[in-house]
């Protein structure tokens, strides 16, 4: 299945089982990156959310 290269803000909260404030939280700490679309419209990369999920298994 192909991902995505860039994701809603909704799919990660979900893909990570986080809020949506963790979320922005998360991008302010420069784990995640925000890409912004427009003035109304963010993404996430998926390469970021993809080290998140490595760093996970990894602590585990």
């Amino acid at each position: 299945m192909l991902r995505p290269l860039l994701y809603k803000i909704s799919s990660v909260m979900e893909l990570l089982e986080i809020s949506h404030a963790t979320v922005y939280r998360m991008v302010a700490n420069g784990e995640l990156e925000l890409i912004k679309l427009s003035t109304r419209a963010s993404r996430i990369t998926s390469a970021s959310v993809a080290r998140v999920l490595a760093d996970r298994t990894n602590k585990r």
